[in-house]
């Protein structure tokens, strides 16, 4: 019954895409420019950085020196201190390739990737700054945004490491110590995760095509008769925010407290579109997604609310 329906959804979503062909192609070419006019050049040197950064050991330097502060708050070893910092600079989805990159060059445990992987991956302050504060005509917005985040993945952080204190942990292995500075492997590496990135976004703009031609499929209509005002373009915001980041951002843009917490919450979620970017990276890893995307819903739920709270109070 439910690969029926299914094949019904599919076969429904194919025929709409063939019948709005041109809207769907006019938002496929708006994001092919926008991945080459500015997420390749934003993202793709620090996915490389990031890969070097590990390899090098520079990670693990680091982290021996935020180890007193991550380690007692955060759960986190030295390395994966090291990485949930490149994590917190870096954007999506170079916080899950660096974990990823600890995990296989054996610097960390399964269960202390995983852990690091819920989060270290977030939306970088180049983007939240530059593009969220471009799209709000304000970087002050875009800097607190993103310190909203930050204070969202640090709290949710702190609350989970001390329930998992609780269970029983994997004993960390002995760590490979051996560095390397290799540029070329890392270029190559980087190039196949780009170009992934640059597909999922392309393929989600084309879903987000249809439900913006379609009106949602009619759900935005039924949901006008009962919301008004704010709160149903805070609604409309929330549902693309779960779909992707850049265009759950540009929908409704302006400064009020429901719109703001709307924006907060799409960039500390990420959205499917970022996560099935997380899901490829992390392939063969034996890292849970399904995990990952709970915490990443609970964060984003936490910076709702903390947004909310700020704007009513100041």
């Amino acid at each position: 019954m439910k690969k029926r329906l299914l094949h019904i959804f599919l076969l429904l979503v194919t025929v709409t895409a063939v019948t709005l062909s041109s809207q769907i192609s006019a938002a496929v070419r708006e994001t092919v420019s926008f991945c080459i006019a500015t997420l390749v050049p934003s993202l793709f040197p620090f996915l490389v950085l990031s890969k070097l950064l590990i390899s090098s050991g520079f990670c693990a330097s680091l982290g021996r020196v935020m180890s007193p502060l991550t380690t007692r708050i955060l759960g986190l070893s030295a390395d994966c201190s090291g990485v949930f910092a490149v994590g917190l600079i870096s954007g999506y989805p170079v916080g899950a390739l660096s974990a990823v990159e600890l995990l296989k060059n054996g610097r960390c445990t399964r269960e202390e990737a995983q852990h690091l992987l819920y989060f270290c991956n977030n939306c970088g302050p180049a983007f939240m700054i530059g593009a969220v504060g471009g799209i709000f005509s304000s970087v002050k917005t875009g800097l607190v945004l993103w310190l909203i985040q930050l204070a969202s993945v640090m709290l949710t952080a702190l609350i989970f490491n001390i329930i998992r204190r609780g269970g029983k942990q994997e004993k960390p292995s002995r760590m490979n110590d051996d560095t390397s500075f290799d540029v070329t492997s890392a270029v190559r590496a980087c190039i196949s995760s780009m170009a992934v990135i640059c597909a999922f976004a392309a393929f989600f703009s084309a879903i987000c095509g249809i439900l913006r031609a379609t009106n949602f499929f009619g759900v935005m209509h039924l949901l006008g008769k009962v919301l008004s005002g704010e709160l149903l373009l805070c609604t409309e915001k929330l549902i693309y925010g779960l779909l992707e980041v850049t265009l759950a951002v540009s929908v409704h843009a302006k400064n009020t407290p429901m719109l703001l917490a709307a924006t907060a919450f799409a960039c500390t979620f990420g959205g499917a579109s970022v996560h099935m970017q997380t899901a490829a990276v992390c392939a063969g890893s034996g890292l849970s997604i399904k995990k990952y995307v709970a915490l990443k819903l609970i964060q984003g739920a936490v910076a709702f609310v903390l947004t909310l709270a700020l704007c009513y109070a100041v």
